[in-house]
């Protein structure tokens, strides 16, 4: 019944030395996890800096007469149906993955996960579903899960000028979300909802020379706390993401842009014309 076409665009700040290369969203930064089209993930931002994303939704209907559909037409009802999308993603290694941050470790060996760049695209597949309760049209119920792929990558130089074979570890998530609509006035046009999520994401270990590093990867379990305002065509979301558990394989010898923040503080912006 229906054909799109999606058209995103993304802004991205500057780049920042972290753990897997760049540590931004995909949807904000040459480097990083990929990330889907129609739902969020876990992927995280440089410490410190802002995330700018719009996008377009065209939707190029098939035209049917109503004397094909004579006790038919499209209303709010059909929003209660369970909707399913399948969606597939790539990262491309834009950034230089030779290069190295030496003015924080001069002296250093060349570690690959302080890097930024890849140097080899990574692969996102997953699935959502949503469901407005018929029963309690106020609440909203969202399941998202996806996987991204990371493929080996050779390395140019060591401190002793040798290569180093590179793997990052593959990650999968596991997101549910609940939204409750709080106010709705269409005198007013406005309409205010409460939203909270629970974020589970595996981080694989890493890999040097096809042997898996123990001081990387683990499980991560976020919470997220927000409310979503809509005035009009426009919406503006507000939320507070902090990790409420974790088991990280070596948490002491890891670093922070994955389990061990303080917390995320979450800010979208949308549109509708």
């Amino acid at each position: 019944m229906k054909r799109g076409l999606l058209v995103a665009i993304l802004f991205a700040v500057s780049s920042s030395f972290a753990h897997h290369g760049v540590a931004s969203l995909g949807t904000g930064g040459l480097e990083g996890p990929g990330s889907p089209l129609e739902t969020s993930s876990s992927a995280t931002l440089p410490e410190g800096k802002w995330l700018f994303y719009l996008k377009l939704d065209h939707v190029k209907w098939r035209k049917y007469s109503f004397s094909q559909f004579p006790d038919q037409k499209e209303s709010l009802d059909d929003l209660m149906d369970w909707h399913f999308t399948l969606y597939g993603g790539m990262s491309l290694p834009t950034g230089n993955p030779n290069r190295y941050d030496r003015a924080k470790d001069p002296k250093g060996d060349f570690e690959p996960d302080m890097t930024t760049g890849f140097g080899k695209p990574s692969l996102t597949l997953g699935f959502t579903a949503t469901k407005q309760i018929l029963s309690y049209p106020r609440f909203t119920f969202v399941f998202d899960t996806n996987y991204t792929k990371f493929f080996e990558n050779t390395y140019n130089y060591r401190k002793d000028g040798s290569k180093k074979k590179y793997k990052f570890g593959d990650e999968f998530r596991l997101n549910t979300a609940v939204a409750y609509r709080l106010y709705k006035s269409e005198e007013k046009k406005f309409r205010a909802d409460a939203l909270l999520e629970a974020n589970f994401q595996y981080n694989g270990r890493d890999e040097e020379d096809k042997v898996k590093l123990e001081d990387s990867g683990g499980n991560i379990l976020y919470g997220t706390v927000g409310t979503r305002l809509y005035y009009k065509s426009l919406s503006l979301g507000v939320g507070v993401k902090v990790p409420v558990w974790k088991k990280l394989n070596r948490e002491q010898e890891q670093q922070g842009s994955e389990g061990k923040e303080r917390y995320r503080l979450i800010l979208t912006l949308s549109t509708l014309f």
